[in-house]
């Protein structure tokens, strides 16, 4: 029988190998054992960013019509294992620039929980402001991390009455735009109506030569005021309107109608 010097003895090459093979599993079993015991259930919104081979110049937080349809509630990731290491719970989703969406999506992802506590989704930390990647069943997906937790956000649903301002735009935008109309979101939720609307000929303020104040009105552009009833999302006692768009005094909104896209900046503010 053949042997190999070990220590200055003899033992047999099987008995060699079978000792290595032993450590080996016992290395995995280990491995194994310790990254399990790591293994934590986390909840992530994510709001999905453009694809890189798209050259719309779009915002980074829109993605085309084709793509948003690929994804439902339900959707998993599957590991090579077979073993399911993130799912949809919940898609929210809205009308954007250019035919787009923009698209926001809860996960519940098992992440693995390094020795300095960060936790970790595919060995990349799960950080608000980092990027997480998707592989689902019908499409390859990016999101910018927005929350990250134990469990879902606490979120309450409120409804205000805001006025909102837009100067200086096209007359037929304005033409486009009646009260009544309506936002509407993916799960069928009206997270926007016009209840009230005023359009007056645009001024134009420009100075005399002696400094003195002239206004004119312009024929083809257009001041707009909009009373608007708005669904928002109060997260920590802020509000918020289609996700990310914080409601304030003097902040811009984007409204995206049906017949028009509209950006105003809130002028009151009422709750109901």
């Amino acid at each position: 029988m053949r042997t190999i010097k070990f220590l200055k003895k003899k033992i047999p090459v099987k008995l060699f190998v079978f000792f290595v093979f032993l450590i080996f599993i016992f290395g995995v079993i280990y491995f194994l054992y310790h990254r399990l015991r790591s293994q934590v259930d986390i909840y992530v919104s994510v709001s999905l960013v453009r694809p890189q081979n798209i050259t719309i110049n779009a915002p980074y937080n829109w993605i085309p019509y084709w793509m948003a349809n690929s994804i439902n509630a339900g959707d998993k990731e599957v590991n090579p294992f077979g073993k399911i290491i993130a799912t949809v719970v919940k898609k929210d989703a809205y009308e954007a620039y250019y035919y787009g969406q923009n698209v926001y999506l809860l996960l519940k992802v098992q992440a693995n929980q390094d020795k300095t506590g960060i936790l970790l989704y595919k060995n990349k930390p799960l950080v608000v402001g980092g990027n997480l990647d998707l592989k689902l069943s019908k499409s390859v997906l990016t999101g910018t991390i927005i929350y990250v937790g134990n469990k879902p956000q606490d979120v309450k649903i409120k409804k205000l009455i805001v006025k909102a301002k837009a100067k200086y735009i096209d007359f037929w935008i304005t033409d486009g735009i009646n009260i009544g109309d309506s936002i509407i979101d993916n799960n069928n939720v009206r997270i926007a109506k016009i209840i009230d609307k005023t359009v007056n000929f645009a001024e134009a303020r420009s100075d005399t030569s002696n400094g003195q104040a002239r206004v004119t009105y312009d024929t083809i552009k257009r001041d707009l005021d909009l009373k608007i009833e708005i669904t928002v999302k109060n997260i920590k006692e802020i509000n918020y309107f289609m996700e990310t768009q914080k409601v304030k005094i003097n902040e811009w909104l984007n409204f995206p109608f049906p017949s028009e896209l509209i950006n105003a900046v809130i002028t009151e503010i009422k709750e109901q």
